[in-house]
């Protein structure tokens, strides 16, 4: 009787031990530490009752929404204050940093503003706006863009009129236009140039309006029309000439924006289950597409790269066995590498971009709830490249860990330091959070020599 007591509570460790692992997935020698420093602590400071934080790489700004509803602008290369907004509107949903960094789009809950982030004065008229899902500063910075989605019962019965995009001039602070979107999931973007606003949904065609005076430019729908085609996601291309349209059982097609003509088509073959797109190349003349297909009883995932304008396939990223739709695709700033990360087990997969060829997978911190089962994830980490270096960060609530994007091997690990992690425009910062306590640190990129040797001029080359 005692040797199977002995027995149970020896097979009672054991399966303890296996769940334990099961909840935390990640490298060992994550934990060990490893080779020559490729940051070094330049200074760590404390914010008072911090709610929300955004970091300006380019000005190296810091904008700290706190408690009490105020904004706080601080330099992160030293800690000083710049400025605090004095905002009439407190309850604050939403920052955007202008992209020279100087200014700052603040979201409250009735109004919307443009602010001079150095002088904290108001530089542009309250947009006067009342409900919102989703929103954004146009390319030029002289709009602004709210897009509120009807949630009733009959509107999702219907999926008639389900959200409404509205446009705003930030001079007047006046509404432009509002334009109607049906199906769910409703959506709008700015083109790179502010001249045509793209509104999509899940199941109507993408339509374009022109900005300046509301009209519908054009719907992008194929013909002949079909039942699983009916509803799209869509992009401009980063040069806004062409508006690439998915449809996740149909294929992508491309489309001129000046003219709203059809360009080409890329359809799937009888094998495929689905695509859906995952963005462009930082050039711009290209698009990704993650693709699923049948290959005997297995699914096999795959990334293409695609012309933008003839559709032709440029290059292919997948790896075995992988059968999980990427959960984030990221590209360095010089287009030569790519990075997607999934799975259930997470990973991150690095492709040389110019020939398709996977030069390693990085282990990753994914942690879920197992009571009583999966409601998603408690910790993940969070990516980033370096802009001119082939370095990843990446970031969980433990640790921040440093891996080289050529080899896929670890460099540094950042102890007491966590949640997120960014890099400045410049590639000689790095700005970590953590949350436990509101503090800030700012790291050095001082090797390995190899690399940062490299370095020319702040430009994108690495040989």
């Amino acid at each position: 009787m005692r040797n199977n007591f002995r027995l149970v509570q020896r097979i009672a460790a054991i399966a303890l031990c296996v769940c334990l692992t099961q909840s935390v997935h990640y490298s060992q020698t994550a934990i060990k530490g490893s080779a020559p420093e490729v940051v070094r602590l330049r200074a760590k400071f404390e914010i008072k009752k911090p709610r929300h934080v955004m970091f300006s790489p380019v000005s190296k700004l810091l904008a700290v929404r706190r408690e009490d509803g105020s904004i706080q602008i601080v330099d992160v290369t030293d800690g000083s204050e710049q400025c605090v907004l004095p905002l009439s509107d407190k309850d604050v949903f939403g920052m955007e940093w202008t992209r020279d960094g100087q200014r700052l789009l603040v979201i409250a809950k009735k109004s919307a503003a443009l602010w001079d982030a150095r002088r904290g004065t108001r530089i542009s008229a309250p947009v006067d706006y009342r409900h919102y899902d989703h929103w954004a500063l146009s390319p030029d910075e002289k709009s602004f863009l709210s897009v509120r989605e009807r949630n009733s019962i009959k509107a999702a019965l219907i999926e008639k009129d389900n959200a409404r995009a509205q446009v705003w001039d930030l001079e007047t602070g006046r509404m432009r236009f509002e334009v109607k979107i049906n199906g769910l999931f409703g959506y709008a973007q700015f083109s790179p140039d502010s001249k045509l606003l793209l509104t999509t949904s899940a199941s109507d065609d993408p339509k374009l309006w022109d900005v300046e005076t509301g009209r519908l430019f054009a719907t992008l729908k194929r013909s002949p029309p079909s039942v699983l085609c009916g509803g799209a996601g869509a992009q401009f291309s980063p040069d806004g000439k062409f508006v690439v349209v998915q449809r996740p059982h149909c294929g992508s097609s491309i489309w001129e924006s000046a003219t709203a003509v059809l360009k080409n088509e890329v359809t799937l073959t009888k094998d495929d289950t689905a695509s859906i797109l995952q963005g462009f190349s930082p050039d711009g003349k290209t698009f990704t597409i993650a693709r699923q297909r049948l290959k005997g009883w297995s699914i096999l995932t795959s990334i293409e790269l695609r012309d933008c304008e003839t559709g032709e396939l440029r290059a292919t990223f997948t790896d075995r066995k992988w059968e999980d739709w990427p959960q984030s695709v990221l590209w360095s700033n010089d287009g030569r590498t790519l990075v997607a990360t999934s799975g259930h087990k997470y990973k991150g997969r690095i492709w040389d971009a110019s020939t398709g060829r996977l030069r390693g997978t990085i282990p990753m911190v994914l942690t879920y709830s197992r009571i009583p089962f999966d409601w998603g994830f408690k910790d993940r980490d969070e990516l980033s490249l370096h802009p001119t270096l082939p370095i990843i960060s990446a970031a969980s609530n433990k640790f921040i860990r440093l891996w080289n994007a050529e080899t896929g091997e670890l460099m540094q690990t950042l102890e007491n330091t966590d949640v997120r992690s960014e890099w400045s425009a410049d590639g000689k910062l790095l700005v970590t959070f953590t949350n436990d306590r509101p503090r800030i640190f700012v790291w050095d990129v001082v090797g390995p020599e190899s690399m940062t040797s490299y370095r020319l001029n702040g430009n994108s080359l690495i040989q």
